[in-house]
This record gives C-alpha cells, sequence and structure tokens, in this order.
C-alpha cells in the first residue's frame, strides 16, 4: 500500500514538475521580449559596417576598433551623459529612507568633473492610473503572473517531494529522516512562496521606474502621483535575485545529498524505485486504479 501511494505521489511530482518548467519557460520568453519592448540597456543597438564600394574590399564587414565593435550612428540615441553638474541629477542610490543623488567619482573615488554614461529606458506607449496599460512589468502583466505561477508550481512539488520522502522514510522507519524532512519540507514551501512574492515586487519595481502612477484626489484637484503597487517595490534588485538563489539551492539540497549519496539517501532512492518497478509488474490490475490521482 505504502508503494501505491508513493507512486501516486510521483506522478503528481511529473505533472507538476512539467508545469513548472513551461511556466518558467513561458516567463523567460516573457521577459526577454518585455526587455526589448522597454528599451532596456543594449536593446537596439546596430553594429556598424563597410559601404558595399569600400575602396579596400572590405564591403559589408563589421568595422572593429580597439576591444571591441563600432556601433552605427543614427538619428536616435538612448546613451546620456551623466555630470556631477546634472539638474536635476538621476538617483543613484537610498540612504535614510531617501533617494540620493548620483555622484561621478575617479579611480581614487574622489568627484570627477568628467561624464559617466547611462541609456534611457522608456516604454512607447502612454501609461495610465491603471494596472494593465501600458504595463508590460506591471503586477497585473502576464510576466508577472507567470513568475508568480512558476514558483508557486515549485513549492506545490516541495510539498509532494516532502510527501514521498515521509512515506518512504516512515515505512523503512527512518525516524530521523522523517524529521529532518518535515522540517527541510516547510522550510522550502515557504522559500518558495517568498520567492513568487518577490518576483511580484521585481515587477513592480520596474513597472513603477517605467512611470508608473496613480491618480490621487477626484476632479479639478486630482494630481498624478508616482506609486507602487505593492510595497515590495522597494527591495532592492540584489534582495530579490538572492531569494530566489535561496530558494533553488535550498529546495535541491535532497537533490544533492542523494547526488553524493551522504546517508545512503541515493542507494534508498533506487531501492525505491527497484520497489516502485516490481509493483508494476505484479499489480498491473491494481495500477488502473492507482492513476486516479
Amino acid at each position: 500500500m505504502t508503494h501505491k501511494i508513493a507512486k501516486r505521489i510521483n506522478i503528481a511530482r511529473g505533472f507538476f514538475s512539467t508545469l513548472a518548467v513551461v511556466l518558467a519557460l513561458s516567463t523567460l520568453i516573457s521577459l526577454g521580449m518585455n526587455m526589448d519592448y522597454a528599451n532596456f540597456p543594449g536593446s537596439n543597438l546596430v553594429l556598424d559596417s563597410y559601404a558595399e564600394d569600400d575602396a579596400e574590399g572590405r564591403s559589408g564587414l563589421i568595422k572593429a576598433g580597439g576591444d571591441g565593435y563600432q556601433l552605427k550612428a543614427s538619428t536616435c540615441s538612448n546613451f546620456r551623459e551623466l555630470k556631477n553638474s546634472d539638474s536635476p541629477g538621476i538617483c543613484a542610490s537610498v540612504k535614510d529612507d531617501a533617494a540620493v543623488a548620483l555622484k561621478v567619482v575617479d579611480d581614487k573615488g574622489a568627484d570627477s568633473n568628467d561624464a559617466a554614461h547611462g541609456w534611457l529606458v522608456g516604454v512607447p506607449c502612454v501609461k495610465t492610473g491603471t494596472l494593465t496599460v501600458c504595463s508590460p512589468f506591471g503586477l497585473g502583466s502576464f510576466l508577472s503572473g507567470a513568475g508568480q505561477a512558476t514558483f508557486g508550481v515549485l513549492a506545490i512539488n516541495v510539498v509532494l517531494f516532502g510527501a514521498h520522502t515521509g512515506v518512504e522514510s516512515k515505512s523503512k522507519k527512518f525516524i530521523g529522516l522523517f524529521g529532518a524532512n518535515i522540517v527541510w519540507t516547510i522550510i522550502a514551501f515557504s522559500l518558495y512562496v517568498w520567492s513568487a512574492v518577490a518576483w511580484s515586487g521585481f515587477c513592480d519595481k520596474i513597472d513603477t521606474g517605467l512611470g508608473r502612477y496613480v491618480v490621487v484626489g477626484a476632479g479639478n484637484t486630482s494630481v498624478d502621483t508616482r506609486a507602487c503597487a505593492t510595497e515590495y517595490c522597494t527591495i532592492s534588485f540584489g534582495g530579490i535575485v538572492s531569494s530566489f538563489a535561496a530558494a533553488i539551492v535550498f529546495a535541491h539540497i535532497p537533490t544533492i545529498l542523494m547526488f553524493f549519496g551522504v546517508g545512503g539517501l541515493g542507494k534508498a532512492e533506487e531501492e525505491d524505485y527497484s520497489q516502485l518497478a516490481q509493483d508494476e509488474d505484479t499489480n498491473d490490475d491494481d495500477e488502473v486504479g492507482d492513476l486516479n490521482i
């Protein structure tokens, strides 16, 4: 009976693992497309090449100079010079709950009169005070929803993995493993749930940076005010990505332990699948019912 339950859980794990892969790929593709749409740094670069009638026979070849390849000149440009004398300057960091202006410094850390260089990012549409209009990264966008769903499905898969391990460890009376598995499942599930929340903050952070606002007041007294859709937009990009990394690494601790055979986990896993294979051979009639999960 224990192995029948384990097999049902494995079937469910296979389904949710496949779903997680589909959602993750959809999220990554959507992220790349939206970055192009919003003109993220480097999104519209064109390399320069020699003219067709080049006197030295270099027609069509890409122009190279120094340590790189030259960009083609255009009537438009996203490149911007950034100087300490700019007014107003652009914000670069946060200190004492307030944004701090960018300071261009030299290699010794002193203020510099030279210009740094940046890139102007913007969407080719007009934003409104709603979550869905002109908001490729907004809280209500496909990108935000798909990313949250990905981490949500991964959280479900963690629970199924923990349930499968719990069933097998209890049947073999591995009490220590049973207890450790419960702790791991709770923490891994929580980290993935937090990652889903962090992803919504990640998308909202970018959407707000692209000009999101809300309408405060009504009638002639209404004012367009810059605003986030969530309270997680202030988390740093480093903190958000660290949340993803922590969840993924922690969730794969059992897999890493099994790979190296720590505590005999790898051998135990092989025995489980061997037993499942034997059950499949000897209980064909029962397996039809086992698929009804």
